[in-house]
């Protein structure tokens, strides 16, 4: 049997000691962490420390892309990614992190879509490479 006791019982976390912020278990359970694209993962991980009680937040895509680390075209592809999988909705400048669907992801909607999206920023390599010589 496993030994489940804290290693370091100075440290545990406590939720009545911190601001809001949390994932539901069943993102990994349901399948999300498996289809989604590392970019969407980190999206949504920012967006869920980031919202309010009500799962929203106001995060500009600049400021968001500058603590991410990603291109505006990563960005939007995994904004896009989440919205198809039901995790989010986003209005103007406005993020809300949806609970979780009842229904498992349905993996191979989301895998195709991922898919395709990396089809066309491949393509767009190729096309700005003509286009420079």
């Amino acid at each position: 049997m496993i030994n489940k006791e804290p290693i370091m019982n100075s440290r545990i976390r406590n939720i009545r000691q911190c601001t809001f912020g949390w994932i539901d278990h069943n993102f990994l359970h349901h399948g999300f962490l498996k289809c989604l694209s590392p970019e969407s993962l980190l999206l949504y991980f920012f967006l869920c420390l980031v919202a309010d009680r009500n799962g929203c937040s106001y995060y500009d895509y600049e400021k968001i892309c500058s603590y991410l680390k990603l291109e505006l075209d990563q960005f939007i592809d995994a904004r896009n990614q989440l919205i198809k999988a039901s995790l989010i909705v986003f209005r103007d400048h406005l993020f809300q992190v949806l609970n979780l669907p009842e229904k498992k992801v349905n993996q191979f909607k989301i895998m195709k879509n991922q898919h395709q999206q990396s089809d066309f920023r491949a393509m767009k390599k190729i096309l700005e490479n003509i286009k420079e010589h």
